[in-house]
């Protein structure tokens, strides 16, 4: 770690970050900067005590090991890592050329956690620790403090996976904020599809039925008021995961291109402008402008397949 910096945050950046993240201006929002190959922002309203101490471990660049803080960058350092991976080149990605920083709001509690960057509070499994919201990643204080103290000598290649998959999220954001300004609902397909495959959570074991069209492309969902499974049981994502690998090769055959150079294309080409009907996603018109596909016809075959 380089230069470390730790205060309550105040004026235009106050501002900012309230309306952001939805928090009453009568509450102070503390923020850690972390300088280094990779920055991290850390914000948070208030901290447990075992957080407090990590806090005073890493303002003294005390390194030992159990530490929330350099649990977390350790992670999501070795997640950037997997993620850059599955891409044919992310430099030519704006959202990987210039410099940006991992930003994380350490809520406090569950209901702080569903209620960070909403206007409502979010639907959410109880063994949900981590989601994003816009370009924050928003994890519950104890996971941190958790999983430093359990994998003090190794991080698990699932943590590092699922933290990939959250981490996906964020520079899908950057992406589409670098290229037209706003952010914009997607269907799950093309929200959850390519965060499945690059956090390797696409089950063999999973054999029950696909979820519709209407809810797979054409309309966006909220998945957890249908299914609150976690990602390898849930049958949104694995009809997400399945049908994106599922058309991914079929881009890669088509376009004589690598399954990286097909992947990388589906992502820098989502939240094009042009892809939006009064800031609705038409998913027939970008399938089939994009790569030439009947995205009905092509999630039909894909059923008849898994079927056989």
């Amino acid at each position: 770690m380089d230069k470390i910096k730790s205060y309550e945050v105040e004026g235009r950046e106050k501002e900012n970050l309230h309306k952001c993240y939805h928090v009453s201006l009568e509450k102070s929002i503390y923020k850690i900067k972390i300088d280094g190959e990779i920055s991290f922002n850390f914000y948070y309203t208030s901290l447990t005590e075992e957080l407090k101490k990590d806090l005073d471990k890493t303002l003294n660049q005390d390194l030992t090991k159990p530490n929330s803080f350099l649990y977390a960058i350790e992670s999501f350092s070795r997640a950037l890592n997997h993620l850059l991976s599955m891409f044919s080149s992310p430099k030519d990605l704006s959202c990987f050329s210039g410099n940006y920083s991992v930003n994380m709001f350490l809520a406090k509690d569950f209901d702080e956690f569903c209620s960070i960057g909403r206007s409502r509070k979010g639907n959410y499994p109880s063994f949900a620790q981590g989601r994003v919201s816009g370009t924050t990643l928003v994890y519950i204080q104890r996971y941190f403090i958790t999983y430093s103290k359990k994998n003090i000598k190794k991080i698990p290649k699932l943590d590092i996976l699922g933290n990939a998959h959250e981490l996906l999220h964020i520079f899908f954001h950057y992406n589409n904020l670098n290229k037209n300004g706003n952010l914009n609902r997607l269907p799950f397909l093309l929200n959850e599809g390519l965060n499945v495959i690059c956090a390797n959570q696409i089950s063999k074991k999973f054999n029950e039925e696909f979820i519709s069209s209407e809810h797979l492309f054409l309309e966006p969902v909220n998945v957890f008021d249908y299914d609150k499974r976690w990602i390898t049981e849930n049958r949104y994502y694995q009809s997400a995961g399945q049908f994106m690998n599922y058309l991914l090769k079929k881009i890669s055959k088509k376009e004589k291109i690598s399954y990286k150079e097909s992947f990388q294309k589906m992502f820098n080409t989502i939240g094009n402008s042009e892809n939006f009907n009064d800031n609705k996603f038409d998913a027939k018109k970008f399938f089939s402008k994009t790569f030439g596909l009947d995205i009905s016809k092509e999630y039909n075959s894909f059923l008849e397949k898994e079927a056989k």
